[in-house]
């Protein structure tokens, strides 16, 4: 078999060859901490809620060294009875919560229901949608999220969601959100979009590094 090794430096030939790494190209991008991280999963960080909060916020995600941004959200619950857990980017530390935020984002309910949801002027992203908070009423969610590092590009999330809404029926949504902002996502916010409390909840941030 033969393999290409780009000529332009070991950084070219660790993200662009499909082939096979010489020895000495393997060492390099083992000093530089990157050879056995690539494309790995790895936790940025974690928080618990003890008791209701307003917000939860993460003010290191790490930005500048990750490409792509996972999060999971496990065990949520409002505080207040048909509610949506939401989601709001940080520029330079501080929350954006203007009507920045695109949705496309389609929900199946067990009973039948289906809604297709279109937005190009929202100010958060929905975690969750109509949520209850009666005991077995938890929420789960997976977002993926793309560019947040980039000073010259918007970012991109597609979602997954799970969730018992306030009349204890199964609700499941998948699609996409979009930051429409050219600027550097440095933190994230979750809140609850009418403005009470998140009741419980873990929020897990991992990153994934591919150059």
């Amino acid at each position: 078999m033969c393999s290409y090794i780009p000529k332009d430096g070991v950084t070219q030939a660790f993200r662009d060859n499909k082939g096979v790494l010489s020895p000495n190209q393997i060492i390099d991008l083992d000093n530089q901490n990157k050879y056995t991280k690539f494309g790995q999963i790895e936790l940025i960080g974690e928080t618990s809620l003890s008791g209701a909060a307003a917000s939860i916020d993460f003010d290191n995600i790490q930005e500048d060294v990750y490409n792509v941004h996972i999060l999971h959200a496990l065990n949520l619950a409002p505080a207040n009875d048909n509610q949506q857990v939401g989601l709001r980017f940080k520029v330079n530390g501080s929350v954006d919560s203007d009507n920045d935020y695109h949705r496309a984002v389609f929900t199946i309910a067990g009973d039948g229901g289906v809604d297709d949801s279109r937005d190009t002027a929202i100010n958060s992203m929905m975690l969750t949608f109509n949520q209850g908070n009666a005991t077995n009423e938890k929420g789960h969610a997976i977002f993926h999220m793309y560019n947040l590092g980039a000073f010259d590009k918007v970012s991109y999330i597609n979602m997954r969601s799970v969730n018992q809404n306030n009349g204890n029926t199964l609700k499941a949504q998948f699609g996409a959100y979009c930051y429409d902002v050219t600027a550097a996502v440095d933190g994230l916010s979750f809140i609850m979009t009418n403005g009470s409390n998140i009741a419980t909840g873990t929020f897990r941030l991992y990153g994934v590094r591919f150059a």
